[in-house]
Formats: structure tokens, sequence, C-alpha cells
């Protein structure tokens, strides 16, 4: 798990279940030190909504969703169940939009000081949104990066993080994989890691193949469209790597890892981890050794940046790699597991 080295956000119930996270009544008598609003994108969406949204529905000042055209009564699950009012999202559902364009829309709806950024395969624990609301982050913290703990259908479970909670006025970036974390370090603010809130994510693997093919021509349209930002390449790099295509993972990755950009540390520095497992897996042990060298440079350079703090991974990987490559002993140097 990723643990900020600043300051920490404590809950003794915040564990990693193996089964989604349950509701916990609470009570609307208490007094709130936080407010927070929620905006969500859904289409067709009425088998999970209401799981994402009902559980925590009681500790939110503010619901907004976007919806983009669902026809499987989402809108009416909303409407009827959960009292909230879908808003027509108005764009062409066949258009390759930017998610956080319409993220960003639904975000200058809020009122609240708070927002927080939720998909409709997600789950939040209501028990440690309680806490977290009667424990607020100090003034200077723009965002929370949480405990995102996936859950694949065949079974494979990894944990990683994601900023989901943050300041009203912090906006997404990205055509894909919209962050916050992007715009709150181009404005000089810092995210910090909470241990409050665990962050369920159980994709629909049903969806998979569809969802492989829209997102490479999502991401190929995000790189016309923004070719300066890393994050693009090591997302299409990482995807490719983690499907077995070596050769076209390796230009991507390299791309990411040339990559100079000062928003972009945490891309820059995952392509050329990944680089150096590569080159060990096909037994080049120069080629493994100067990604390696370039990832320790690059360490150094970014290792205050406050996502890269709570990437506590990194120090642990860099000392074992070092032991490996000395006992030239490629074939146990791994890259970690990333989200993609």
């Amino acid at each position: 798990m990723r643990i900020s080295q600043m300051h920490v956000f404590r809950h003794a119930d915040c564990g990693h279940n193996e089964h989604p996270i349950s509701s916990n009544p609470i009570s609307r008598l208490v007094e709130w030190r936080m407010d927070i609003g929620v905006v969500m994108l859904v289409k067709n969406e009425v088998q999970r909504l209401e799981g994402a949204l009902a559980p925590i529905l009681d500790q939110l000042a503010q619901v907004v969703v976007l919806d983009n055209g669902s026809t499987d009564g989402t809108q009416e699950l909303l409407r009827e169940k959960l009292g909230v009012e879908p808003i027509d999202a108005g764009r062409d559902a066949g258009a390759f939009f930017s998610k956080s364009a319409l993220r960003n829309q639904g975000l200058a709806m809020l009122n609240t000081d708070w927002c927080l950024s939720l998909d409709a395969d997600e789950r939040l624990d209501p028990r440690g949104l309680h806490l977290l609301r009667q424990n607020p982050p100090p003034k200077g913290v723009a965002g929370l990066f949480l405990r995102w703990c996936n859950f694949l259908e065949h079974g494979e479970t990894f944990d990683d993080y994601k900023c989901a909670v943050f300041r009203r006025g912090v906006t997404m970036s990205h055509i894909e994989h919209e962050n916050a974390q992007t715009a709150v370090r181009r404005d000089g603010g810092i995210v910090e890691w909470s241990e409050a809130v665990v962050l369920e994510h159980r994709p629909e693997g049903c969806k998979d193949a569809w969802k492989r093919q829209f997102y490479r021509q999502r991401l190929a349209y995000a790189m016309e469209k923004e070719p300066d930002v890393p994050r693009y390449p090591w997302f299409a790099g990482y995807a490719a790597y983690h499907q077995g295509q070596l050769d076209e993972a390796r230009g991507w990755l390299q791309r990411a890892a040339d990559s100079t950009h000062p928003l972009y540390p945490v891309e820059r520095l995952n392509a050329r981890v990944v680089l150096t497992a590569m080159a060990a897996r096909q037994d080049d042990f120069d080629s493994s050794r100067q990604h390696f060298d370039l990832a320790c440079r690059l360490f150094e350079t970014v290792r205050n940046d406050f996502e890269v703090r709570i990437n506590r991974w990194v120090e642990p990987w860099i000392e074992e790699t070092a032991a490996k490559l000395d006992a030239r002993k490629l074939e146990d140097i791994q890259a970690p597991r990333f989200a993609h």
C-alpha cells in the first residue's frame, strides 16, 4: 500500500475487504465539519449505480449525475429509488469526447467545499467517509489520495490509489485517464494520503473486449490532440506490456520515459521502471542497467513530489533491483502491478 510520509488520516477499520462494502447507517444529527458533493458520469448503469450511491447518499450534501443517454432504466432508478434528477450530458455518444471536460461540467454545478468524483463500478466505504467528514484535512491540502482496491472478475486483486476527494475549484485533466492531481500540481498545491476511506473498484469483465478497443482508440485520439502529455503513452505502453505486446509497449513506454514534462513525474518514472523489467525479461543486461540508472536519477529529482512520495514501493524496488542486477539475476526483476 502506498502511504504518504506527510499528514495521514487514520481509521482503524479500513482494512482490505474481500466483499463489497456495506452501508452503515449514519445519523443526520451529526454536526458535519466537511460538506461533500458527488459528481458521477453514467450510461446504462442500472445494475451498479444503486450500489455505488445508496450507501453514502445520506452523507452527501449535493449529488450531480450526468447521464449520457441511458436506455436501461438508469434515469428511472435515479429518480424513483434514489431521489436524484439526472442531468443530460448533452454530447454525441459516438464522438471521442474529453471525460475530464464532462466531469468538470458536473463539478461546476457543485456548491460544496469538497468534491467526490465517483464511478458506478466503485464503492466508497461509508464508515470511512463518516470519519473523514468529522475530521477534515487541514488548510493547504487540496485533495486526498484514497486507497483504490481493484477486484477483477478473473480473481486478480491489486491496490492502487486515486485522488477522488478534492476541494472545490480543483478541476480534472486529460481526455483519457482523467485525474485531479495534475491540476493541483500545476497550481502549486498538494494532495495527501488518507487512510480514512477505502474505494473499491469492481469493473465489469463482460465489457472488457469492447472497452479495450474503445480505450485504444481514445488513447490514440488523446495522443494526437495532446502529443506532449506523457500520461497517454504511459498507459498505452503499460496496457500493451500487460497484454504481452512488447514491441508496441517499448515504443510507447520509451516516449513516456523520455518526456521531461514537469507535471508528470510518476508516469515518467513508472515507464522507466517497466522498461527496466522488459529489458531484463529479454535477457538484455546492458539495456536493463541503462533504464535502471535513468530511473534512479529521475527518482532523485522528483522524490519530493507529493504523488511520488505516496508511491512507497519505489525505494524498495530500487534497492532490490540494484542487488539483482549486481548478481545478474535478470529473471527476478519485475515491475509492480499498475492500473491501466
